[in-house]
């Protein structure tokens, strides 16, 4: 019985041992890497070419002044690729892994966006540097944002998101109301023009009345026709002044509502970055 029980335990060993010793001969499949980010990607086919000198020196520039000097020497350059990475209506104009900078190459000509797109990026250096991971928008990216505009680093208008949103809903709301003011003035000098031509038309026939009266000597207008003509011409003289003064009121509004949409785009201008993180999904 014991011989039974041994030879059986024996011979699962060999199993055992055989089971194992054709597994480790089986051919492992290395597990899948998966692909870069666009992202990378881009930032990894751009690290060989050559840094854009302006930018350098802007970078240089500005992380004497705003900074320290403290960033580390990093690689700033042009990359046109970077429309390619836009989502949505969010516009991609920068990005940085802390080695590498790149600046959307349409900025080149409009010095404003590319301070700003810079000033965002070199936040993002000064944070990859202290040892952050993750390029999100949070509140230490704001407050070194906050911090190096109010010193000057770049233009725009910080406002609160809630102002821009409430600026934003003005905005709309004052164009339809715009477009519904400029439709009626607009209907109101084709009804003008449309009362001065009968106008005029009338007082040509009573001037001619007046013209056959005198040479007969007899069939004067009356006066109530006279002054029925009068209060016409009158009342259209009114009706231009108030299509005037509409007309005036509407130029003062669109300027007024320029001001407003220039407010906002200066605003909106302002590199926060929450427009990125919303595009991702970070935030709502």
């Amino acid at each position: 019985m014991r011989r039974t029980l041994l030879s059986a335990v024996l011979v699962v060993c060999l199993i055992t041992a055989a089971l194992v010793y054709v597994l480790d001969r089986t051919p492992r499949v290395p597990p899948r890497a998966e692909p870069p980010s666009p992202e990378r990607a881009l930032l990894d086919a751009t690290r060989h070419k050559p840094e854009d000198p302006d930018l350098g020196l802007l970078f240089d520039e500005l992380n004497a002044r705003h900074f320290g000097a403290r960033l580390p020497d990093i690689k700033a350059l042009w990359a046109a690729e970077l429309d390619a990475l836009d989502e949505g209506d969010y516009r991609l104009n920068g990005m940085t892994d802390g080695k590498t900078l790149l600046i959307k190459a349409a900025f080149k000509d409009n010095d404003a966006d590319v301070r700003r797109t810079l000033c965002h990026e070199m936040v993002h250096v000064k944070l990859i540097a202290a040892g952050q991971t993750s390029t999100a928008h949070d509140a230490g990216f704001q407050t070194e944002l906050r911090r190096i505009f109010d010193e000057g680093c770049f233009p725009g208008i910080w406002a609160p998101p809630e102002e821009r949103t409430s600026l934003q809903e003005w905005i709309a709301a004052e164009r339809t109301r715009l477009d519904a003011a400029v439709a009626d003035a607009q209907a109101q000098r084709i009804a003008i023009q449309q009362e001065e031509v009968r106008i005029e038309r009338v007082i040509a026939e009573l001037n001619e009345r007046i013209r056959a009266a005198n040479a007969a000597g007899s069939g004067w207008p009356s006066a109530e026709e006279t002054g029925a003509v009068e209060r016409e011409r009158t009342a259209l003289s009114d009706r231009i002044a108030a299509y005037n003064a509409a007309v005036a009121s509407n130029e003062s509004a669109q300027a007024r509502f320029n001001e407003a949409v220039e407010r906002h785009n200066w605003m909106a201008a302002y590199p926060d970055g929450l427009a990125e993180d919303r595009a991702k999904g970070l935030i709502r």
